[in-house]
């Protein structure tokens, strides 16, 4: 019973019209692309978690900002240590600019400001790549499956001119194409609208956590550099 289930599925996809075919098809790419980027995002996001909880202990521990710089350049993938290497480096900058002059001066601690604002943004920008892809799949998905459905329906009433009869013979395979072009949306866009929130949320959690380092970090170098 359960094989002919699948087979009357399959053959209703197969004997659809070369629009109803395109669209089933489209949604059934949308949908495997869209599972790819929420396993390789949720994998990588659980990652840079982890790896961060990670730095801020080393950062908290460490005797010196050379300590840290050195552990910094090994986790260069993770956002803290991105945002940290952003502020030593400009530190390191201003250091090599009064050594070339051989006068030390009293620097503005604002580029350090924006090198770490920078950081941050670009870290954030990162941790977003392929999550918008999410949300335009869970937006369009149900609307290329309602279209999919128009056009089943519209061969189902070409099947009843055609045959001159409206028994459920005549209109089960446009009626088929239909019901499977709105399952097929549904199934794409679901989980791709369920991931997209779940992913942005975390990612949010790690800017606050991101910007709060960045923060405390320029307390640090602006009480003892500036």
């Amino acid at each position: 019973m359960e094989a002919t289930k699948t087979l009357s599925l399959v053959d209703s996809v197969l004997s659809a019209g070369p629009v109803g075919l395109t669209t089933f098809l489209l949604l059934i790419v949308l949908s495997v692309v869209s599972w790819g980027i929420i396993f390789y995002k949720a994998t990588s996001i659980r990652r840079v978690h982890r790896d961060s909880l990670w730095f801020q202990q080393a950062f908290w521990k460490a005797q010196s900002l050379e300590e840290i710089a050195s552990i910094a350049e090994e986790m260069h993938s993770v956002p803290l240590a991105e945002i940290f290497s952003a502020g030593y480096e400009e530190l390191q900058r201003l250091h090599e600019k009064d050594r070339l002059s051989g006068i030390h001066q009293m620097h503005d601690a604002s580029n350090i400001e924006r090198a770490l604002r920078r950081a941050t943004t670009a870290s954030t920008l990162e941790l977003e790549h392929l999550t918008p892809f999410l949300a335009t799949v869970g937006s369009t998905a149900p609307f290329i499956g309602l279209f999919g459905t128009v056009v089943g329906i519209i061969n189902a009433f070409q099947d009843i001119a055609a045959a001159h009869s409206a028994s459920l013979t005549t209109v089960a395979p446009g009626i088929a194409e239909a019901l499977v072009a709105t399952a097929a949306g549904l199934l794409a866009a679901i989980p791709a609208n369920i991931a997209f929130n779940a992913l942005s949320a975390r990612i949010r959690a790690l800017q606050h956590e991101m910007s709060t380092f960045a923060a405390d970090y320029f307390n640090i170098l602006k009480r003892k550099y500036f």
